[in-house]
């Protein structure tokens, strides 16, 4: 059996398997793609249309600074190559998953064992509710990869400005793909700063670089948008509806987003009219009479008047939240669906996991390895501010490889047992770090 881990883990070996899960990942794609462009995919292809005629973002719209400039400028790459790209991008997810999953597991072995590295990297490969990703123009799977790009890089660090500047544009590419990573990178950089302060190491040193040139890589977008709206830090013009859906006082309506045409909503007996009824003559109002940045100050002004007015129904919907990013439910106005059982059967014990391991975690946070860190950081910034904002399943399954990781070396490294009193405690006679 050790022999048989100790090939897999040869290079030629990768190689086999990053080409059969691309395999697998690609018949999956050309089985289940649609041939016509759903939700965002439509938002993403008139940015890159956008980009290939010279400018960042598409004309004044309602998706006016929606999203950044990262996936579209890949996808505006991939219109120069092909007259048809839906496919070809559709097939680049594949490549992407399976690469992650490759970098996932050498990542792994710093701090695991093999056969640690070996089963998560399996749970990881098939991990399922990842896969209704693959077929679709969004960018989950990038940033799956971005991220496990990013704990390899740490994971094998070597100070030096190169490193730095390798580091520093995965940081700062992440933040282009997904705004809520700018956010989180200055809170990153601000906690690194402090944390060093008090413990100066390498390792720190080579994160608070790298996240400092991942800003930096991000300041010509943060100069456009401050051309844009006069602001500063401004990262996109989504957040306002975003919160405003977030604060809904509406009684049996839990706070999840809705497009301000109401079309995410056909196909739900009685959906549209609901939210017409609720909402529709305020967004009427706001896309009348307000453009840009104003809609953007003035979804935010609702959304704080109806937490100060309704803060029981905010945190409703906020605990709404919390079910959506874990196992995608409820919904307002959609009916009970059997695929929720699954999403619960395969996370609930993830979830488990994650509040079992939390408080051990902790406990002796110093002498984890610091790409283990800054995942397990990253992953609670990251949750709180989605669930506190919006927040779906796929919002959660991005951060897989980070926790798949900190289970692997946390589950290789440390054992539970019961004392003589049953307390659950952890023991201390077999060490974390290496």
């Amino acid at each position: 059996m050790k022999k048989f881990i100790l090939l897999l883990s040869e290079r030629r070996f990768e190689v086999f398997i990053f080409f059969l899960l691309a395999a697998l990942y690609s018949v999956i794609v050309i089985k289940t793609q649609s041939s016509i462009l759903i939700g965002d995919e439509n938002r993403y292809i008139a940015h890159a249309k956008a980009i290939l005629n010279g400018k960042w973002t598409p004309e004044d719209n309602e998706m006016w600074l929606w999203n950044g400039p990262g996936y579209p400028t890949i996808l505006a790459f991939f219109m120069l190559l092909f007259s048809d790209i839906i496919t070809p991008v559709r097939l680049l997810n594949a490549f992407l998953l399976s690469g992650a999953i490759i970098l996932f597991y050498r990542t792994a072995l710093n701090g695991s064992s093999h056969k640690a590295a070996l089963v998560f990297s399996g749970f990881f490969a098939f991990y399922i509710l990842i896969w209704k990703s693959l077929p679709y123009l969004l960018t989950e799977i990038l940033t799956i990869f971005l991220l496990t790009l990013l704990m390899y890089q740490l994971a094998n660090f070597k100070n030096s400005i190169q490193n730095w500047i390798k580091a520093g544009l995965t940081i700062g590419f992440l933040c282009m793909v997904k705004f809520v990573f700018g956010y989180i990178i200055l809170l990153i950089i601000l906690f690194s700063g402090f944390y060093y302060y008090f413990k100066r190491g390498e390792q720190f040193r080579f994160i608070r670089n790298s996240f400092i040139i991942g800003f930096v890589f991000c300041t010509p977008w943060l100069g456009y948008t401050y051309a844009l709206t006069g602001k500063f830090l401004y990262w996109g013009a989504s957040g306002g509806t975003t919160i405003y859906w977030m604060s809904n006082p509406t009684p049996h309506e839990y706070g999840e987003w809705m497009d301000l045409s109401f079309e995410s909503a056909l196909g739900v007996k009685g959906a549209k009219e609901g939210y017409i009824a609720s909402h529709g003559a305020e967004i009427h109002r706001i896309r009348q009479n307000f453009t840009r940045v104003e809609r953007d100050n003035e979804f935010k002004r609702i959304a704080i008047d109806n937490i100060k007015k309704h803060p029981k129904k905010y945190l409703q919907n906020v605990w709404c939240n919390v079910g959506r990013y874990f196992f995608n439910y409820p919904f307002s106005y959609y009916p009970q669906q059997p695929s929720t059982l699954i999403n619960v059967f395969i996370n609930g014990p993830i979830l488990g996991l994650i509040l079992l391991l939390l408080i051990p975690s902790f406990r002796r946070f110093n002498v984890l390895p610091a790409h283990i860190q800054l995942g397990l950081v990253l992953f609670l910034i990251y949750s709180g501010v989605s669930i506190l904002v919006s927040s779906y399943i796929r919002m959660f399954y991005v951060f897989i490889p980070c926790l798949f990781l900190w289970f692997s070396y946390m589950l290789d490294k440390i054992t539970f047992h019961f004392n003589a009193n049953h307390n659950f405690n952890l023991n201390n006679d077999k060490p974390l770090g290496n």
